[in-house]
């Protein structure tokens, strides 16, 4: 799972996404 867990029923891989673009961007989820 990532930062929005997977209880959302995303893939991990997408999860990894939004979690790097998250810090990348330097947004507060």
């Amino acid at each position: 799972g990532g930062i929005f867990g997977d209880g959302l029923g995303v893939p991990t891989v997408m999860m990894s996404y939004f979690f790097t673009l998250g810090i990348l961007t330097k947004i507060p989820t």
